[in-house]
């Protein structure tokens, strides 16, 4: 009989027990008490009743429970020791146990039934009814910051002018040039700089402090004027500011005022206020803020200048180099929501950063750095500033306009998070358009047909060292997007937010990348070395563009979706072409050969012969400048996040083994670069960069 096997391997004195019905022991030669009962190939009698037979030979051995007649062979116990003859031995019989009476049960008593308990209602979610309504700055100074009087006093020309005579002298400026100048444009500048710009910046509207402020010693900045000069100012020693100017400047308004803006930045520099290190981590604001002053004054406060730019590429870093001329809207929310005095401190308090500055001078911690600008990026939906919202409106038009190139992705295009998008509604921020520090995302949502409200479970990536923390909300408008509603600011990685919805209005997702530890950037930092923020969502009642109603959205006019791919391209793009499912070939392109378009690119006016197109790539501009056209070949690799290519100047190309990738701004007409991995501003001097990305590309997973 072998129905329960118990192998035993003797191998030691201790017996080694592992689990199993086939358990192996081994022990050291004879057992005590064991009988040799047959040599291998014999048989062993054992008996009616189970006894341990051991088989094997010179310490090593097997032990079965057995009974009857055993035959002492390998097919019986495995061979535990091969080539050596080997024998059977049974152990001693073991005692029939006494058996133990079996107790009388006690009877078990009918338990009393535990009611069934009402079951707990799955509570409502709150619905964010939205509000309509901003608070904005009250109580601000109405009058000049405490100045030390003084005599103002001309103090010469800078020491690489000095040549240049005295040509005229007004209560706070000196002239000097070394040429004839009109004195009918030497008068209209006295009157512009000092009827209207030391009027407007020092003694009301923006009431900041004068240079000099402090010291009864002031010295007249020197504008210094020739023929060959543009537009430049700054200043050579601690007391001493200037500008440098052409002729013509003398006539600019605008230009004056940014110039001396910089002279005016650069005293507070060296006087205890904002200064930038070697690592240079606050020029790009001098330009910001220089020409944040000219659209203060009545002449210009109803123009936006270049700042569209911000509006366009959103997502960058706020501060970016590629955008520090024309990203001051911030400075301009700053003042509506905390006064005037707020966007000046950002120069008067010591610091290396113009963020570190505007928290230390407003007594913030990061949290509420960050509130500060998740805040702002939401009324950026439709401008709703304090001061002057139709200037940006009638600048802007509204966010969802795309009828130029460079406006293609003021909206980012959410990505699928998985193939189960249909029944989950569960979407992702693409790779490349994941916001940067203090950048943002604005996502259309579309309410389900019928739908009161909509949910957004938000939960945010947090790759490691990037310290990810994030401020998103709902805004819904009307038509006209001149009467925003706002949801609550939500905060963190994740949270989950329920809004009532009207029918007709726009609705949009704005996400603000707001790190819980500040992060510096410099100037032309590379751009693989900052981090981007990527997050998912799930939706409830809405789906967002790209997936109306839950199913891809049409293709542009004069395409469909291609073959290989799955995006949308001209019925005319050759098989071999792979146009990937969010990628896009306008009507009129040619995309030929091995070309890859991928992510989110569109090739909006030009050739693609070759290579790989992808990450928020615009290739070629229409509807400006010219309608420039842009080629791409070779094995080029183009996966850029800012402009178009061809914005700033005709005839370009990219080809070879280039690859372009991120912020680029290719400059320089006719530019053909062929090698090289270059981002940020690229003509044909820029630096070679390492291409490396500390963002990863995998997919995140969803948490519940």
């Amino acid at each position: 009989m072998t129905n329960f096997v118990s192998k035993t391997l003797i191998a030691s004195a201790t017996a080694l027990l592992a689990c199993g019905a086939s358990t192996q022991v081994l022990a050291a030669d004879w057992p005590s008490g064991y009988t040799k009962c047959a040599a291998e190939n014999g048989t062993c009698a054992v008996g009616a009743s189970k006894r341990s037979v051991s088989y094997g030979a010179s310490n090593k051995w097997v032990t079965k429970s057995l009974s009857g007649n055993v035959a002492c062979t390998n097919a019986t116990f495995g061979d535990p020791i091969v080539g050596k003859k080997k024998y059977c031995a049974i152990g001693p019989a073991t005692p029939t146990p006494t058996p133990t009476p079996t107790p009388t049960p006690t009877p078990t008593p009918t338990p009393t039934p535990t009611p069934t308990p009402t079951p707990t209602p799955t509570p409502t979610p709150v619905v964010d009814a939205g509000t309509t309504t901003t608070v904005w700055a009250t109580g601000c100074d109405t009058g000049k910051p405490a100045t030390t009087p003084g005599t103002w006093t001309a103090g010469g020309p800078s020491p690489d002018r000095a040549n240049y005579r005295l040509v005229k002298e007004s209560a706070h400026f000196a002239f000097y040039s070394d040429e004839t100048v009109s004195d009918a444009d030497l008068n209209l500048a006295v009157t512009t700089l000092e009827n209207t710009v030391w009027q407007n910046l020092f003694n009301s509207n923006l009431f900041m402090p004068e240079p000099f402020y402090n010291t009864a010693n002031k010295i007249k900045p020197s504008i210094h004027i020739h023929s060959t000069d543009g537009l430049t100012a700054g200043g050579w020693a601690r007391d001493r500011v200037g500008m440098w100017i052409g002729p013509g400047a003398l006539k600019d308004h605008w230009g004056l005022t940014h110039e001396f803006t910089h002279a005016w930045q650069f005293w507070m520099a060296y006087n205890g206020g904002l200064g930038c290190p070697d690592s240079n981590t606050c020029g790009w604001i001098a330009e910001s803020h220089a020409n944040y002053t000219p659209h203060q004054l009545p002449e210009y406060k109803n123009e936006a200048h270049c700042s569209e730019m911000l509006v366009n590429a959103p997502h960058l870093y706020l501060g970016s180099t590629r955008d520090r001329y024309c990203n001051w809207q911030f400075m301009e929310y700053l003042k509506d929501k905390q006064c005037p005095a707020a966007t000046n401190q950002i120069f008067t308090t010591p610091g290396p950063d113009p963020f570190t500055n505007i928290q230390k001078s407003r007594g913030w911690s990061i949290s509420q750095l960050n509130d500060f600008f998740g805040d702002w990026a939401m009324h950026n939906v439709t401008w709703d500033y304090k001061s002057t919202p139709d200037a940006f409106r009638n600048a802007y038009g509204n966010i969802t306009q795309t009828d130029k190139s460079e406006r293609l992705h003021r909206l980012m295009p959410l990505e699928s998070l998985d193939t189960n998008w249909t029944s989950n509604r569960r979407f992702v921020s693409p790779h490349y358009g994941a916001p940067q520090r203090f950048g943002y995302n604005v996502v259309r949502l579309y309410p389900a047909s019928g739908a009161t409200t909509v949910t957004v479970k938000f939960r945010g990536v947090n790759q490691p060292g990037s310290d990810a923390d994030f401020r998103w909300g709902l805004v819904a408008t009307n038509a006209q997007f001149t009467a925003p509603r706002y949801s609550a600011l939500q905060k963190g990685l994740d949270a989950n937010l329920t809004y009532k919805v009207n029918a007709g209005e726009p609705l949009f997702l704005v996400v603000t990348a707001t790190p819980a530890v500040f992060k510096t950037i410099v100037a032309e930092q590379e751009y693989g070395t900052i981090w981007r923020y990527p997050y998912m969502i799930e939706l409830a009642n809405a789906w967002p563009q790209g997936f109306q109603n839950g199913q891809r959205d049409p293709c542009p006019p004069g395409t469909a979706r291609h073959a290989n791919g799955g995006g949308c391209a001209p019925s005319t793009t050759p098989a071999s072409v792979y146009v990937g499912p969010y990628a896009t070939v306008l009507a009129g392109n040619s995309v030929t050969g091995n070309a890859r378009i991928e992510d989110q690119a569109i090739i909006a006016n030009g050739t693609v012969s070759g290579g790989t197109v992808g990450g928020l790539s615009v290739i070629g501009e229409r509807g400006n400048n010219g309608d420039n056209a842009f080629i791409v070949g070779g094995s080029a690799q183009v996966r850029t996040t800012f402009y178009p290519l061809g914005f700033f100047e005709r005839a370009q190309v990219a080809s070879g083994t280039l690859n372009l990738y991120g912020d680029v701004e290719y400059r320089g007409t006719g530019l053909n670069l062929s090698s090289g991995n270059r981002s940020g501003f690229v003509d044909a001097t820029s630096t070679v960069g390492s291409a490396n990305d500390i963002n990863t590309k995998a997919r995140p997973v969803w948490r519940p």
